[in-house]
């Protein structure tokens, strides 16, 4: 399974060092959006228009990016 790093970008960011296993690009595309999702839950000041996700494979190159942090949906 290809190796994935997810960053996150913009104002605040960090990096990666681990990376993670998906079988393919869809999943890691809903990893980043999954992740994207959790981290404007826990930190609600993040959620901010230019904060994202940033998914890169193991050569660096960013292959695409999640939708910007959201706060989850109340009720």
């Amino acid at each position: 399974m290809p190796m994935y790093f997810f960053h996150l970008v913009g104002k605040i960011s960090a990096r990666d060092i681990h990376g993670h296993r998906c079988t393919n690009d869809d999943r890691a595309r809903e990893d980043a959006n999954f992740i994207a999702h959790r981290i404007g839950g826990q930190k609600p000041e993040l959620v901010q228009e230019g904060i994202f996700v940033s998914v890169a494979m193991k050569a660096g190159d960013e292959s695409f990016r999640s939708r910007s942090l959201l706060r989850p949906s109340s009720g």
